[in-house]
């Protein structure tokens, strides 16, 4: 059996899916993670959990201690319910990530990572086949 016949890319292809809608990564993969160990050799049930992980619910479903991902116009909020006094909610270890089409920011001394997107074509050319 190969990599590709495994239910691994399957938890990928969910992955891709969850990121096509905007929802930022960084807290599904670490409770995918968690998923993964507690049952590391039922990849499949792992897949069917990670696609049940993040679900649309209503403000009345939502209790403290629960991690939320809110989408507003310009912003996205992601951060576990502190407490709830409707209609506000308060919420802790908040992440808000921005969406713009186009920012111009000012370079200064901030720590700066680039994604090398032909890293397979660099670290091994012999197995990099042009489409």
């Amino acid at each position: 059996m190969t990599y590709k016949e495994t239910e691994f890319p399957q938890i990928l292809e969910i992955l891709a899916e969850y990121s096509k809608k905007g929802f930022p990564l960084e807290e599904i993969i670490m409770n995918l993670y968690k998923l993964y160990k507690d049952v590391p050799i039922y990849i499949g049930i792992v897949a069917m959990c990670l696609e049940n992980l993040v679900k649309e619910t209503k403000e009345k479903y939502i209790r403290k201690g629960d991690f939320i991902f809110l989408f507003d116009k310009n912003f996205i909020y992601q951060g576990e319910v502190k407490k709830i006094e409707m209609p506000n909610i308060y919420l802790k270890n908040v992440k808000v990530i921005v969406n713009k089409k186009n920012l111009k920011m000012k370079l200064k001394k901030q720590k700066l990572f680039k994604l090398e997107k032909n890293v397979l074509a660099k670290l091994w050319p012999s197995l990099y086949f042009k489409k």
